[in-house]
């Protein structure tokens, strides 16, 4: 409980409140389960509530999505490092830009005709695996969010 309401304290600190929620959900299923898959404590783990914080901070803001903040605390867990360090070492900090989107998103739809077809018969699911065709090409630094809509207009 001392280690959560730290963490909820950096968050405030950080004015990022609106990660309350994301902060319960990876302290109650994702690092409770690194807890228990190594036997530690929280307190004895080499995660402190700060870069805890940092990374759900990250993840309230969607700078990184799910999918990357998972493997990133994998690895905070094992190194003791903050976020920002890892997404460095990883390339996963550099910006993704417009025209590498486009880029991504008119190869994806190029190589995707049958989903493409699927996409335009009204199944949703296609767009899904669209995205998430552009999210590995793009190895989780773009915004899913984003690139549906980008995918959506490029589709109409």
């Amino acid at each position: 409980a001392g280690f959560f309401e730290n963490c909820y304290s950096e968050l405030q600190a950080e004015n990022k409140t609106a990660g309350v929620q994301i902060l319960y959900n990876y302290f109650i299923s994702d690092l409770r389960g690194l807890l228990k898959e190594n036997g530690i404590t929280v307190k004895e783990s080499k995660i402190t509530p700060l870069l805890f914080a940092e990374l759900v901070a990250l993840v309230a803001s969607d700078e990184i999505n799910s999918r990357v903040a998972k493997d990133v605390l994998k690895e905070m867990f094992e190194k003791g490092i903050s976020p920002e360090a890892i997404m460095k070492e990883k390339g996963l900090d550099v910006k993704v830009t417009e025209d590498e989107l486009e880029k991504v998103i008119t190869d994806i739809i190029e190589k995707n005709e049958k989903s493409v077809a699927d996409y335009k018969k009204g199944k949703e699911n296609a767009l899904q695996f669209l995205v998430g065709q552009a999210m590995g090409k793009l190895k989780g630094r773009a915004n899913p969010k984003i690139l549906m809509e980008l995918f959506k207009n490029k589709l109409k």
